[in-house]
Protein backbone atom coordinates (compact mmCIF):
# COMPACT_ATOMS: atom_id res chain seq x y z
CA UNK A 1 0.00 0.00 0.00
CA UNK A 2 1.03 3.62 -0.62
CA UNK A 3 2.88 6.07 1.58
CA UNK A 4 0.23 8.73 2.77
CA UNK A 5 1.82 12.36 2.64
CA UNK A 6 0.98 14.28 5.86
CA UNK A 7 -1.02 16.94 4.43
CA UNK A 8 -1.40 19.04 7.71
CA UNK A 9 -2.87 22.22 6.51
CA UNK A 10 -6.19 22.28 5.29
CA UNK A 11 -8.14 25.76 4.38
CA UNK A 12 -11.46 26.56 1.72
CA UNK A 13 -12.88 29.43 0.59
CA UNK A 14 -16.82 29.89 0.24
CA UNK A 15 -17.81 31.70 -2.88
CA UNK A 16 -21.09 32.77 -3.27
CA UNK A 17 -22.02 33.97 -6.35
CA UNK A 18 -24.31 33.96 -9.21
CA UNK A 19 -24.41 30.48 -11.44
CA UNK A 20 -23.64 32.46 -14.39
CA UNK A 21 -20.09 33.29 -13.39
CA UNK A 22 -19.14 29.54 -12.33
CA UNK A 23 -18.53 27.90 -14.98
CA UNK A 24 -15.65 30.17 -16.27
CA UNK A 25 -14.19 30.21 -12.84
CA UNK A 26 -13.90 26.36 -12.37
CA UNK A 27 -12.78 25.76 -15.96
CA UNK A 28 -9.67 28.39 -14.77
CA UNK A 29 -9.13 26.83 -11.46
CA UNK A 30 -7.38 22.84 -12.46
CA UNK A 31 -7.48 20.20 -10.14
CA UNK A 32 -4.13 19.89 -8.34
CA UNK A 33 -2.89 16.67 -6.59
CA UNK A 34 0.75 16.69 -6.23
CA UNK A 35 2.24 14.25 -3.58
CA UNK A 36 5.95 14.92 -4.23
CA UNK A 37 5.22 18.68 -3.14
CA UNK A 38 2.71 17.79 -0.81
CA UNK A 39 -0.45 20.19 -2.53
CA UNK A 40 -3.75 18.90 -3.32
CA UNK A 41 -6.53 21.92 -4.37
CA UNK A 42 -9.31 21.74 -6.02
CA UNK A 43 -12.94 23.53 -6.77
CA UNK A 44 -16.76 22.53 -6.84
CA UNK A 45 -20.18 23.09 -7.08
CA UNK A 46 -22.27 24.25 -4.15
CA UNK A 47 -25.57 22.91 -3.79
CA UNK A 48 -28.71 24.75 -6.20
CA UNK A 49 -26.12 26.52 -8.00
CA UNK A 50 -24.93 28.61 -5.14
CA UNK A 51 -21.78 29.29 -5.54
CA UNK A 52 -18.42 27.64 -5.38
CA UNK A 53 -15.74 25.88 -2.72
CA UNK A 54 -12.47 26.09 -2.96
CA UNK A 55 -10.09 23.28 -0.84
CA UNK A 56 -6.64 23.01 -0.51
CA UNK A 57 -4.41 20.97 1.51
CA UNK A 58 -0.38 20.56 1.99
CA UNK A 59 2.39 20.67 4.55
CA UNK A 60 3.65 23.78 4.12
CA UNK A 61 1.34 27.14 5.08
CA UNK A 62 2.81 29.04 2.48
CA UNK A 63 2.03 26.65 -0.69
CA UNK A 64 -1.60 26.76 1.06
CA UNK A 65 -1.96 30.14 1.05
CA UNK A 66 -0.81 30.66 -2.19
CA UNK A 67 -3.13 28.20 -3.93
CA UNK A 68 -5.96 30.67 -1.78
CA UNK A 69 -4.67 33.98 -3.56
CA UNK A 70 -5.03 32.54 -6.97
CA UNK A 71 -8.49 31.17 -6.38
CA UNK A 72 -9.47 34.88 -4.88
CA UNK A 73 -6.90 36.31 -7.74
CA UNK A 74 -9.39 34.09 -10.56
CA UNK A 75 -12.54 34.96 -8.84
CA UNK A 76 -12.28 38.66 -9.01
CA UNK A 77 -11.11 38.82 -12.47
CA UNK A 78 -14.27 36.96 -13.31
CA UNK A 79 -16.79 38.48 -11.10
CA UNK A 80 -15.31 41.98 -10.91
CA UNK A 81 -13.24 42.03 -13.81
CA UNK A 82 -9.95 43.89 -12.07
CA UNK A 83 -7.34 41.49 -10.57
CA UNK A 84 -5.45 41.44 -7.05
CA UNK A 85 -2.86 43.95 -6.77
CA UNK A 86 0.71 42.74 -5.98
CA UNK A 87 0.68 40.91 -2.90
CA UNK A 88 3.18 43.05 0.15
CA UNK A 89 6.72 42.04 0.09
CA UNK A 90 7.19 41.65 3.80
CA UNK A 91 4.17 38.65 3.71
Amino acid sequence: MPERPDLDVFANVVLLTPKEHHERIVERVPTLCDIKAGLASGVTRLPNNCGLIFNVLGNDSGEVKAQIREFWKIAREERLGVTLPAQFLWR
